[in-house]
């Protein structure tokens, strides 16, 4: 018999129960250890629809096929219609549990405390996906309605565990602390027989993983063609990859010593993160996020048509705003605005763009991860038509680094010319692209000053406190809060209170979504006026991370300054702990 939807929820349940990793990968591999017979369904292995479950989603982001896409007032309708509350009951429930799982769960509990009825048939893994997926492509007239009926219909067939899941599903917010990454070590130990092995597979599964991120697929493929079929997973267009990383690392430790001689280094860039990929004249553009952003970027399209040599390619760059007047790069901010307008055609020739090419990880069908950082380097040279590009499209500007006084040099010319700094690369033969890695290959640069953190930390809003004077009646202070990699959790860092515009006072004010309990993946000593949903994420500076017993982590930043909000960044994307401890 197929799994049912009920058993995946009290394997979900007791993940959720437990902060102990092992334990959550123990547990986790469960699921795909349950009898073969449980994994199929109607004739069609069901792994990939276990791991989008259990992520919270119906398709990896990049897909292109809609999520559940519910206004939140007809979640709250259906759930009504579903528990026979009346929606502003349901609001109060929600307002204190800030967790539409547990309050769906609470709802149908009570709902069955008080109500005697016939069993309704249990759902199957695959019955519950496409109810869901059923949802997501209710469209046209009277589309929220009918996404309300069919979300009724779930819910009145749900156990109460199972309504809580449901609820987390709707939200994309499983809250079970685990990661990607942590899915891909436990699945890894199933294909292993021993520690060396297991870290065997664990790689191939990441690489895999990073170069065709859709773990749902992967997992599929692992068990039912094997691992060596990851191993020959190679880039795809129309599939983004995973960008590669830089380090982090000041000036006076010594780039020469960890490149081991001569580097590269680049301008980095203060705009966004564009995977380019090319197929004769059909053009797709993702973000860092791996998001489809090609209808926001048309002039970038027609730029790359025009521009770009190769018939195939997938091309990694950043593309920047450019002020009209001077010329010159604009902020990061200014290109997010093109982004917020819906007459992007009117727009572009308010805010122009150029794009800076830095790397090639694929070129007419054939796979550049493993050629050498200067191979690569010359092929995205070659690749520009400079004379039709009038300097739109360009390679970053890119100097051999042979001592201390060039790359001083080279970074008070980048930062003269409005960059963010240097990006230093290996030129040595094993600098490889390495997808989804933040490896010593790559380093990055953007201060020289001593007694400055040596990079920009990117940090999640866990908590707010109220404001004095002139910010009474808004928010004064946020907790901050950086990503533990080993249980999935947000640990409290620091409180900041400068940097904040009013304009960003009014957008934090009106955005963030508060609650009155911790949220179950937040972990901080110090109680905040309001908890918040960690769904916001601020880019901040700080002087040095100092000791620290307020925080879990043993750290804290000392003067933090919110320098602007990082809309282009998933929660998993935010700085770490680890990160944190490398900086002390």
């Amino acid at each position: 018999m197929p799994m049912l939807f009920m058993d995946l929820c009290k394997v979900l349940a007791r993940i959720e129960k437990t902060s102990k990793r092992l334990e959550m990968m123990s547990l986790f591999q469960e699921i795909f250890q349950s009898d073969p017979n449980e994994l199929v369904e109607d004739d069609e292995p069901i792994h990939d629809k276990l791991i989008y479950l259990c992520q919270g989603k119906l398709h990896p982001d990049w897909h292109g096929m809609p999520e559940l896409n519910m206004a939140k007032k007809m979640v709250l309708k259906a759930t009504a219609r579903a528990v026979g509350v009346s929606p502003s009951r349901i609001t109060e429930i929600l307002k204190k549990s800030g967790d539409l799982g547990n309050t769906m769960g609470y709802l149908k509990k009570k709902k069955q405390q008080s109500t005697l009825f016939g069993k309704e048939e249990p759902m199957t893994i695959t019955t519950t996906w496409n109810e869901l997926e059923r949802i997501a492509n209710a469209t046209g007239e009277n589309s929220q309605s009918k996404k309300m009926r069919i979300l009724s219909g779930i819910l009145a067939r749900c156990s109460p565990l199972e309504a809580k899941y449901i609820g987390r599903f709707i939200e994309s917010k499983m809250r079970l602390g685990m990661a990607d990454l942590t899915m891909i070590d436990a699945i890894s130990r199933i294909f292993a027989s021993d520690d060396e092995q297991q870290k065997e597979c664990k790689a191939i599964l990441e690489r895999g993983y990073n170069i065709y991120p859709d773990l749902g697929t992967i997992v599929k493929k692992a068990f039912i063609e094997g691992m060596k079929s990851i191993k020959q997973i190679s880039p795809v267009f129309g599939i983004p990859i995973r960008p590669m990383l830089a380090q982090r690392l000041e000036a006076s430790a010594g780039f020469i010593d960890k490149h081991g001689g001569s580097f590269a280094a680049e301008y980095k860039l203060d705009g966004e993160r564009l995977q380019i990929h090319k197929d004769g004249k059909d053009i797709i553009l993702f973000s860092r996020r791996l998001e489809n952003i090609t209808n926001q970027f048309p002039d970038a399209i027609r730029l790359i048509q025009d521009c770009i040599k190769p018939v195939q390619a997938i091309l990694d760059a950043e593309i920047v705003a450019i002020n009209p007047e001077t010329g010159k790069i604009d902020t990061f901010q200014v290109l997010m605005q093109r982004k917020r307008k819906h007459d992007i055609a009117a727009f572009m020739q308010e805010v122009p763009i150029r794009i800076y090419i830095f790397d090639a990880m694929m070129l007419d069908g054939r796979s550049l991860l493993e050629e050498p950082y200067l191979k690569r380097r010359e092929i995205v040279e070659n690749s520009i038509d400079d004379e039709k590009c009038d300097g739109n499209i360009v390679a970053v500007e890119q100097s051999i680094i042979n001592n201390h006084d060039e790359l001083i040099a080279f970074f008070e010319r980048a930062i003269m010319e409005g960059t963010e700094g240097l990006v230093t690369k290996s030129i040595a033969p094993d600098s490889t692209y390495q997808p989804g890695a933040r490896g010593w290959l790559w380093i990055k640069l953007k201060s020289l000053a001593d007694g400055k953190l040596p990079d920009t930390l990117d940090l999640a809003i866990i908590g707010v406190n109220w404001g004095e004077g002139r910010r009474a009646g808004r928010f004064g202070s946020f907790f901050l809060g950086a990503m533990n990699h080993e249980t999935g959790n947000l640990e409290m860092i620091t409180k900041v209170s400068s940097g904040i515009t009013d304009e960003l006072a009014d957008i934090l004010y009106n955005d963030l979504n508060t609650v009155e309990d911790i949220p179950p993946n937040v972990i901080s000593v110090e109680q905040p006026d309001k908890w918040v949903i960690p769904t916001m994420i601020v880019e901040i500076a700080g002087d040095q991370v100092t000791s620290s017993d307020g925080s879990t982590t043993g750290f804290s930043i000392r003067f933090p300054r919110i320098l602007r909000l990082r809309k282009d960044k998933k929660i998993e994307d935010i700085s770490t702990v680890d990160d944190i401890k490398q900086m002390a």
